[in-house]
């Protein structure tokens, strides 16, 4: 006999970051789906300010935009479309990707050492070498909030557990931070946006 595995999906916020304000719980168990209201209280624990303690500690030799700087240092004129601070090996990273008019750039920086590594460049089709393009891919950066915000946001949301990923990322005009947090065999994705720091969506794993 097979038995599946259950997954609970619990949604705050909006369903999609360009679709209508939904609130619901969605549970699935051999395509079978309930729909029920709940929430998931905010609260700090110990648990989740050591785990914040783990990015700060990341954080206390290079910002967000300090990555963007030696970034756009290296690939001068270019526009931000990502910006990624995640594990590796146990230790973070900055994964930042930007574009000028005709090429796509990717680089990781350790912000500890402000090495950097992976550098990668790659020639955009025919059809996205305008500026329109590049406009339309391009982060908006202005009045970001710091990983810092974000996680602790993200954290108050869930309740507990260890950030491993952020990602700084656009859906139409919204740009918002993606953060991914742990919690013993539960997995969070929490979206924010990044300048109002209202919690856009909650998605839980287990």
């Amino acid at each position: 006999m097979k038995i599946m595995k259950k997954k609970t999906w619990i949604t705050l916020g909006l369903m999609s970051l360009s679709a209508a304000v939904l609130v619901g719980c969605t549970t699935t168990t051999d395509n079978t789906t309930n729909q029920s209201s709940t929430t998931i209280t905010s609260t700090t624990t110990s648990e989740g300010n050591t785990s914040l303690d783990s990015t700060e500690n990341a954080m206390t030799t290079m910002s967000w935009q300090d990555a963007v700087a030696v970034f756009q240092e290296k690939f001068p004129e270019t526009s931000i479309t990502s910006i990624s601070f995640d594990t590796s090996f146990g230790k973070w990273y900055y994964d930042i990707e930007g574009i000028n008019d005709t090429t796509e750039f990717e680089l990781r920086i350790d912000p500890a050492t402000g090495e950097t590594s992976r550098e990668e460049q790659q020639t955009l089709d025919k059809d996205e070498q305008n500026a329109a393009y590049r406009e339309s891919e391009a982060l908006d950066l202005e009045g970001v909030i710091s990983i810092e915000e974000a996680s602790q946001i993200a954290l108050d949301a869930v309740g507990s557990g260890e950030v491993t990923d952020l990602d700084l990322e656009r859906e139409l005009s919204v740009t918002y931070w993606k953060v991914t947090i742990e919690d013993g065999r539960k997995e969070f994705e929490v979206s924010i946006d990044a300048r109002t720091k209202e919690v856009l969506t909650t998605e839980r794993d287990d």
